[in-house]
C-alpha cells in the first residue's frame, strides 16, 4: 500500500527548531557538469546569475526541512570535478554520507565516461557502500548538442544499482532539481536511524511526495524528470 510523505522548505520562525537528524549527500562528477548550480538551485532557491568559480576542494550548504512532521537537515558537500583539486578531497569527505548523487552533462560524453571513476572512489573511500546512490544527467535543455542518450544512463543506473536516475535541466527546471532533493530526503527519512548505515535500497512501491506545490507518484516523477522536455 503507498503512503504519503510530505516533505516542505522550512521557512520562518520554524528554522530555529532543532533538527531530528542530519543526512550528508555528497556530490560528485567532472567539472563543468553543473554541480554547484544545482546545490546552489536548491540550497538557494535560485540558479546562480552569476557562472559559478571552480570548486576547489569541497563547498558546502545546508538547507532544512520538514518531513512528516519532522524537521531535518540535508547537507550538500559539492566537490571539486577537476583532476588537481581532487588530491584535495581526503577520505573525510566521505565518511558517514547517506547519500551520494552523482551528475553528468548529457553534452559531455567523457563526464559520462568518467562516472565509473568517481563511483569507484567513492566505494574506495567508503568501502561499506551503505550511501543511496542517485544519478542525474544534466542539461537536458541542450538537445542540439546531446551526446549521450537517455538509454545509457538508465543502462548505467541499473547497472550499478542506483537508487534513482533523472534526466534534467538545473537551468530550466527548477522544480525538477527540489523534487529530487526532496525525494532523497524523503527516503532517507523513511528509513530507521539504526539502520542507515548499512540500507540498501531497490525500489518497488509507490509513495507519494509531497512539496510545497505539486503531488506526484514516484513513477509519474521518473517519467517527467527523465523526459528530454
Amino acid at each position: 500500500m503507498s503512503r504519503i510523505v510530505q516533505v516542505r522548505e522550512v521557512r520562518g520562525p520554524s528554522r530555529n527548531q532543532s533538527p531530528s537528524v542530519t543526512y550528508k549527500v555528497i556530490i560528485l562528477g567532472n567539472s563543468g557538469v553543473g554541480k554547484t548550480c544545482m546545490t546552489c538551485a536548491f540550497g538557494d532557491g535560485a540558479f546562480p546569475q552569476i557562472e559559478p568559480e571552480t570548486t576547489i576542494g569541497v563547498d558546502f550548504k545546508e538547507k532544512t526541512l520538514k518531513i512528516d512532521g519532522d524537521i531535518v537537515n540535508l547537507q550538500l558537500w559539492d566537490t571539486a570535478g577537476q583532476e588537481r583539486f581532487r588530491q584535495s578531497m581526503t577520505s573525510r569527505y566521505y565518511r558517514d554520507v547517506h547519500a551520494v548523487l552523482l551528475v553528468y552533462d548529457v553534452t559531455n560524453r567523457h563526464s559520462f565516461h568518467n562516472l565509473r571513476v568517481w563511483l569507484t572512489e567513492y566505494y574506495n573511500h567508503s568501502p561499506s557502500g551503505s550511501a543511496l546512490l542517485f544519478l542525474v544527467g544534466n542539461k537536458n535543455d541542450l538537445k542540439a548538442r546531446r551526446v549521450v542518450e537517455q538509454r545509457s544512463g538508465q543502462g548505467f543506473a541499473e547497472a550499478h544499482d542506483f537508487t534513482y536516475f533523472w534526466e534534467t535541466s538545473v537551468k530550466e527546471k527548477q522544480d525538477e532539481v527540489n523534487h529530487i532533493f526532496y525525494m532523497m530526503a524523503a527516503m532517507l527519512k523513511k528509513m530507521p536511524r539504526e539502520l542507515l548505515d548499512q540500507y540498501s535500497h531497490r525500489s518497488g512501491d509507490d509513495d507519494v511526495i509531497i512539496d510545497d506545490q505539486d503531488m506526484t507518484t514516484k513513477a509519474d516523477a521518473n517519467k517527467r524528470c527523465c523526459s528530454s522536455t
